[in-house]
């Protein structure tokens, strides 16, 4: 049982560090649940951790593809956004603050600064939940509302408005240690900052056979619900998966047609490149045009791994017979030369 010490002077004991009255709490802890409620933790961390990751990249998905920016898109976006916060923060509360007692004890201004903006986050959560299903009630209702407005609107309420609700909540809190008025500003508090204890409403009895269900069940139905949202609103979602799919084709396309046109570019050089150098030993030498295309050519082909340079060629017999010209190639930076003995002067 907590309890407060009274003294001598008929007042509350004062902490020495924080100057508040101080209520002993340490008689609550049962040690022989301890480990049991820090496995349930542990829960809470690896499900706050996944769902973060999960809304994360749903947000990155979501950005990238800007074709997919339309209103129902921001509005999920913003919801991601929210949950992303929220479990951020209880990943920050249960890895530092719930495991560090002297922080607890203490209850110092970082402490109480970090609880009011994890609540915040907490209620902006279900503040966006409320957007998205009033905006789908517009949309059946009022088939003709402006999109753009009614974003704008639901903006303000899924963000300014939470801050109002925390804002009171704290006022209240700061300025009266009366029980009374705490269990007040609870009883009007709770239907907006524990709606998803909905799902399982009633918390069994210490001792009784369904608590340690019950409390997993709460841990996963709290932790895993990002990632249930990024899931359902993100990885599932037709539009997004059209995306990849043609995000996919798109580069599988693009890497044929870079191939075929490589491949036929190479090859009409090539044929080029033999059709000057194997003229007849009668014809006309050649002529100035030839020359400039072949220079041209060879600075676009001198490539590292492609070079194709043509060692000595030599032509034997004259004009009427039908001669093969012997051409050495080296490809590559090996070194290794191989020969090819051409066609003969007419077919090239």
């Amino acid at each position: 049982m907590a309890h407060k010490h009274c003294e001598l002077n008929g007042t509350w004991f004062r902490h020495p560090e924080s100057n508040q009255i101080w209520s002993n709490y340490t008689t609550c802890v049962n040690l022989q649940d301890l480990s049991w409620q820090q496995s349930i933790n542990g829960i809470y961390e690896v499900g706050y951790a996944i769902s973060l990751v999960a809304l994360l990249l749903s947000l990155g998905i979501l950005t990238y593809f800007r074709s997919l920016r339309c209103a129902r898109i921001t509005l999920h976006m913003n919801l991601f956004t929210s949950f992303a916060f929220n479990n951020a923060l209880w990943l920050i509360w249960y890895r530092f603050i719930v495991a560090n007692t002297d922080l607890l004890l203490n209850n110092g201004v970082p402490c109480r600064v970090l609880h009011v903006v994890l609540h915040y986050f907490l209620l902006t959560n279900y503040a966006w939940m409320l957007c998205e299903g009033f905006y789908l009630h517009t949309l059946l209702v009022s088939a003709f509302t402006s999109e753009h407005k009614l974003v704008n609107w639901l903006m303000g309420l899924g963000w300014p408005v939470p801050a109002v609700i925390v804002t009171l909540y704290t006022a209240l809190r700061a300025s009266s240690d009366d029980p009374a008025d705490t269990k007040q500003a609870t009883l009007l508090l709770v239907p907006l900052l524990g709606l998803h204890y909905l799902v399982i409403p009633f918390r069994p009895p210490k001792n009784h056979p369904w608590e340690n269900f019950y409390e997993v069940l709460s841990a996963i139905t709290a932790s895993f619900q990002g990632l249930c949202v990024a899931v359902l609103f993100c990885f599932c979602n037709g539009e997004v998966i059209a995306q990849f799919k043609r995000k996919w084709d798109g580069s599988v396309l693009l890497r044929k047609r870079a191939n075929s046109c490589t491949a036929t570019t190479v090859s009409v050089r090539w044929r080029e490149r033999r059709r000057c150098d194997y003229q007849p030993a009668a014809a006309v030498p050649r002529d100035d045009d030839c020359n400039k295309r072949l220079a041209s050519e060879d600075q676009q082909l001198q490539q590292p791994q492609q070079t194709v340079q043509v060692i000595a060629a030599s032509r034997q017999g004259n004009h009427g017979n039908n001669n093969h010209t012997r051409v050495f190639i080296k490809r590559g930076d090996n070194g290794d030369d191989f020969s090819h003995d051409g066609c003969d002067q007419t077919q090239c």
